[in-house]
């Protein structure tokens, strides 16, 4: 019996040791384990940070690209139809606020330097058409006006004039099939 209560102490005693060094090792895990997951942590952030940065990069690269093609195509476009790039942003900018495309803007303009080129040269049609709205396509010295002065005359014109079709038709004639889309454009003065 003495034999028997001492073993049994002594594998009590074993088993409080192995308990403790089991719940020493299992410490020491937990320990390991968020250590681990801090620095996973940590990578992951840098990953993050690093993914945010190189998109930032690319949406400015992008946006500055956009930037350059624009400032690309509003030069081709003021060399197309004889107006500054300066007017050309300006009208560009009225355009998109009373929903007009940068194209049909572009048709409208051409189609205005055509009418003032050929008033110019002597086209009865197109004088007439400009003498009826009171808008002067010719500079004092007999020269053409340019293409966005006189389409300020037009729209200051424009939009002291109720809208008929009349002034659709007045529209259709000066800037051709973009005419209709500039009516708004033209509304605002």
């Amino acid at each position: 019996v003495v034999s028997l209560e001492a073993n049994i102490a002594k594998f009590t005693s074993d088993m409080g040791r192995a308990a403790l060094l089991a719940e020493r090792a299992f410490n020491d895990m937990q320990k390991s384990a968020k250590q681990f997951d801090d620095r996973i942590a940590g990578v992951t952030r840098s990953v993050i940070a690093f993914a945010a940065a190189y998109v930032s990069i690319q949406q400015m690269t992008s946006a500055f690209r956009q930037s350059v093609d624009e400032m690309d195509q509003m030069v081709k476009m003021s060399q197309k139809f004889g107006v500054g790039t300066d007017a050309l942003q300006r009208l560009a900018y009225a355009a998109k606020l009373s929903d007009v495309s940068l194209d049909a803007l572009g048709t409208a303009m051409k189609k205005l330097a055509v009418n003032i080129a050929e008033a110019t040269a002597g086209g009865k049609t197109q004088q007439a058409m400009f003498d009826a709205l009171g808008v002067s396509f010719k500079n004092a010295d007999g020269s053409a006006r340019s293409v966005d002065d006189v389409l300020g005359d037009l729209a200051d014109k424009f939009g002291k004039t109720e809208d008929s079709a009349e002034k659709t038709g007045w529209a259709v004639a000066l800037f051709g099939k973009s005419g209709q889309d500039m009516i708004p454009m033209l509304n605002a003065g």
